[in-house]
Parts: C-alpha cells; sequence; structure tokens
C-alpha cells in the first residue's frame, strides 16, 4: 500500500490523528483510487495480488496484456534526436564532479 501511495501521490502517506488517510492539498484523488489506497493501508482487507486486481481502480486494466508486454505505456518518451543523439531533456542534469573533491 505505502509503494501505491507513494506511485501515485509522490509523497509518501499521511495519516490524520483519527487514522484517515490525508493527501496533499493541491492533488486531487479519484475515488477509486482513494477506496485502494484506504483498502490497502487502512483496512488491510486485501489479502492476494488476486484481490487487488479486482479493485475498481483496475477495472480497465486487462493484466493479461500487462504479464504478455503488450500493454503499450500512456506516454512515450522520445529517446533519440534527429541526428541520433541520446536525448536527455527528460532528465535533470546532475554534477558529480563536487563529490570527487571530498574524496
Amino acid at each position: 500500500g505505502i509503494i501505491v501511495y507513494e506511485m501515485a501521490i509522490g509523497y509518501p502517506p499521511k495519516f490524520g490523528t483519527n487514522g484517515t488517510l490525508q493527501y496533499p492539498k493541491f492533488f486531487y484523488v479519484p475515488d477509486d483510487l482513494n477506496e485502494l489506497l484506504v483498502n490497502l493501508l487502512i483496512n488491510q482487507n486485501i489479502n492476494d495480488i488476486e484481490e487487488i486486481k479486482t479493485q475498481k481502480y483496475f477495472e480497465n486494466l486487462d493484466f493479461e496484456q500487462v504479464y504478455y508486454l503488450e500493454l503499450l505505456p500512456p506516454i512515450t518518451l522520445e529517446t533519440e534526436t534527429k541526428k541520433g543523439e541520446i536525448n536527455t531533456k527528460n532528465f535533470d542534469i546532475i554534477r558529480f564532479d563536487y563529490l570527487l573533491n571530498e574524496l
């Protein structure tokens, strides 16, 4: 449940004082996702993968396509430029040279 929450929301789960699941104020959570997360994290009434697959959040997902790698991703990124170079525009630039001075 924690991993699903972090993948969907981008942050670790946060719980209110009354045990309710909290979301960032700026984030819209659809009802089916909220139901899945509550079942995984609070109710803990899902015991195996088959029960997860029956959740409303996954009703339009064909798990057989996922298993056989036939499902196309909703977004695909270009990995090469027109000049044949590797496209890195979707990655942050990280400088490691300053770490070498620390060694």
